[in-house]
């Protein structure tokens, strides 16, 4: 059963630690160029089309990741980082992945697409376990 008992400054700091990777990793000067080539967008195009809940939503689904994590952390009995390294990364590797690949696959995304997302989604869970099992 899902626990509400945990360090919320440890929840909040990977929140915000996944919404500043995010716009990193898919900033110009990282990812961006790529993806939008992968997606088949333009910088103009995803400007016009975004919108103020985009923002709402990648937090909330940030909050939830870290919550699902840090319950899974306890649960395992994981008290250090390398643990939580761990878990995490086995996480990604048997749901996170296979999803994502399905996903592209079936939607005939290229795989560079696939990697760029996936990598973004591991390397977002294992600063987020880091962080839960540092503060």
């Amino acid at each position: 059963m899902l626990s509400f008992d945990m360090n919320w400054l440890a929840v909040v700091a990977a929140v915000v630690v996944s919404q500043v990777l995010g716009f990193l990793w898919y900033s110009m000067t990282m990812f961006g160029k790529p993806w939008m080539k992968a997606v088949g967008k333009t910088e103009k195009q995803l400007k016009a089309q975004a919108k103020p809940t985009d923002y709402v939503y990648t937090v909330v689904g940030a909050l939830i990741m870290v919550i699902v994590l840090a319950n899974v952390l306890g649960w395992a009995g994981v008290s250090d980082i390398t643990g939580a390294l761990t878990t995490a990364f086995v996480l990604w590797l048997g749901f996170v992945a296979p999803g994502s690949l399905m996903n592209s696959v079936f939607e005939g995304r290229p795989m560079n697409l696939f990697f760029i997302n996936a990598a973004y989604h591991l390397v977002n869970m294992l600063v987020a376990a880091a962080i839960l099992s540092i503060l």
